[in-house]
């Protein structure tokens, strides 16, 4: 849990310096930096069930924006594993895989991976960018398994794969809003301001929805 909030604090700093923000400033700075009307801003909390006291709390907090991170509670699986890999997408978010680290290692030695393909393939909680990532790198060794998991043996990763991942019921892109005036990375730390200042409150619990904004 600590190398983790170390990574998260590490991830959210490179972010922000890519977005050309600089993560020693507040929410509220980088808010007025990048033009953000404070309408978005409530319109975003009050999509998450926060009310205006919440709200103010979170923009009057003089906390540097890289800090704003809650504290993550690890699945037992994740707690369990003897490695993790945390693969990031600017747009997908973060995946956490306790067996990456055997596929690479498979890759490598030339050893079958078609439990890893099929694994990704069929776990609801993997993205589509992880296949689609791994067909980038490998696509030889992709294709042999997905062959042989679909039982075909003309399966082509070029033209095949996204309709087999459409068939497993995975979305080929993130659900995001289609109009958004605010980098996506912004959203998630006010986003994350918002859910730990409300949990620290007596009142009801926050039910995180679809934003408002963000891209």
């Amino acid at each position: 849990s600590k190398r983790l909030a170390e990574f998260q604090a590490f991830i959210t700093q490179k972010q922000l310096a890519h977005l050309g923000l600089d993560g020693s400033q507040s929410l509220q700075e980088l808010a007025d930096e990048t033009g953000i009307a404070q309408t978005e801003l409530a319109e975003a909390a009050e999509a998450m069930e926060a009310d205006a006291q919440v709200m103010t709390q979170v923009m009057q907090s003089k906390q540097p924006a890289k800090l704003i991170s809650p504290q993550i509670d690890l699945p037992p699986h994740l707690k369990k594993a003897t490695e993790v890999t945390v693969l990031t997408h600017p747009r997908w978010g973060q995946v956490f895989l306790t067996d990456y680290a055997q596929l690479q290692a498979a890759l490598a030695t030339g050893v079958e991976i078609t439990p890893y393909v099929q694994k990704y393939l069929q776990d609801p909680t993997i993205p589509a960018f992880v296949l689609q990532s791994l067909a980038r790198q490998y696509p030889q060794a992709v294709e042999r398994a997905l062959q042989a998991i679909s039982q075909r043996a003309d399966f082509a990763v070029a033209t095949d794969l996204d309709d087999l991942l459409r068939a497993q019921g995975k979305a080929l892109t993130p659900l995001l809003p289609e109009i958004a005036s605010v980098p996506l990375h912004l959203h998630h730390l006010f986003q994350e301001a918002v859910l730990e200042v409300s949990k620290e409150r007596p009142k009801k619990a926050v039910k995180p929805k679809a934003a408002g904004f963000g891209r």
